[in-house]
């Protein structure tokens, strides 16, 4: 049986996981029984995220045309921008039009970045000039240097892509 706490803040324990980097914890009603393979509104997963700025230098389109995910990265010391991603949630559809609207101005022939995009992406790829800055939700920076879990946030105004490094994700 996994450890268990009754009258405990919530907020305190999810605290000590981040202090002992778990992912998170798992908080339900006590009397409700564990029910393997299904999901229940009185067992409730409570991941820790972290957040980071990222630049965007490309987007994945779908089949229609429209926004599929964005390809992001974030500069690296002696390297250049680095691929470290994509996003695909996070979007409403309407933010979808209106994110389109600020990149097809800014669409290039070419990957601005300096490391390779998996090849199944760069595919399908459009390329924009790496001048815009979002914030990202993620659950872990991966030792392959990969975002795990993103979720857009939102554009970032004031921030300019130079300040945006690899070094700053946690």
């Amino acid at each position: 049986m996994p450890p268990h706490w009754v009258d405990v803040d919530g907020d305190t324990k999810l605290e000590e996981a981040d202090e002992l980097g778990l992912e998170g914890i798992v908080t339900n009603k006590m009397t409700a029984p564990y029910q393997p393979g299904r999901r229940s509104p009185d067992w409730v997963k409570t991941p820790l995220r972290n957040s980071a700025e990222v630049i965007v230098g490309g987007w994945e389109a779908t089949s229609h045309g429209g926004l599929r995910s964005l390809i992001v990265g974030a500069h690296a010391h002696q390297i250049g921008l680095v691929y470290v991603g994509h996003v695909d949630s996070g979007f409403t559809e309407a933010h979808r039009r209106r994110t389109l609207t600020m990149l097809r101005p800014l669409e290039r022939p070419t990957s601005p970045f300096d490391t390779h995009v998996p090849d199944e992406l760069a595919a399908h790829a459009r390329w924009v000039e790496p001048v815009l800055v979002g914030t990202v939700e993620y659950r872990e920076f991966t030792p392959d240097r990969r975002l795990r879990h993103p979720s857009w946030k939102g554009f970032r105004a004031g921030i300019a892509p130079r300040w945006v490094t690899i070094e700053e994700l946690p």
